[in-house]
């Protein structure tokens, strides 16, 4: 078994500090592609704003413009961000405890910072000090080279993966694990 981990966020701003109102991961199995666990939790947005986690006015017209069964669906926590770096804390250790494991995101530098940046805010050890220094993967990287080597079989295959609800961070999150089953597959 080769665990690793897709992770993916909902925000209200682009910066590191952004505040996050839905954080969602799936571990597998990069070899199967098997899932063992899915954590996908919504913080409430006042409790992060009084902490001083960063909204951008842009990334809230975007937000204006999506559908509002998907903004209720994001923005609607209730539990605090205390309780949520707690719980996701248990489920890393619960799946990664003592192993090293890939992070996988689309776009290392968007959600992996985030997410970082939120867990230590809450005491707790970052995403990436649970594994080491290379086991950081970007999907959307790799995803852009099989496009530009496979556009036509690469677009055909992902036509039939049905997305599910828009910007929710777990639908995302199995998007990218069939989307990355398939670009590897491509290789």
């Amino acid at each position: 078994m080769a665990l690793s981990i897709m992770v993916d966020l909902e925000t209200l701003a682009l910066e590191d500090d952004a505040l996050i109102p839905q954080i969602a991961a799936v571990v597998f199995d990069i070899k199967t592609f098997e899932v063992y666990g899915e954590f996908c939790e919504c913080i409430n947005i006042l409790d992060l704003k009084k902490k001083g986690f960063s909204i951008n006015k842009e990334t809230m017209q975007w937000w204006s413009e999506q559908d509002a069964d998907v903004r209720k669906s994001v923005m609607n926590g209730k539990k605090t961000g205390d309780e949520v770096a707690k719980e996701f804390d248990e489920f890393l250790n619960y799946h990664f405890e003592g192993i090293n494991f890939d992070i996988w995101a689309n776009g290392i530098l968007f959600d992996v910072p985030k997410t970082d940046y939120f867990m230590l805010f809450h005491d707790y050890a970052p995403l990436t000090m649970r594994t080491r220094y290379n086991r950081v993967q970007d999907f959307r990287t790799l995803r852009n080279q099989i496009r530009n080597k496979h556009r036509k079989e690469l677009t055909k295959l992902e036509d039939e993966i049905n997305k599910g609800s828009r910007h929710n961070a777990l639908d995302d999150c199995h998007w990218q694990l069939e989307s990355l089953k398939l670009c590897l597959s491509l290789l």
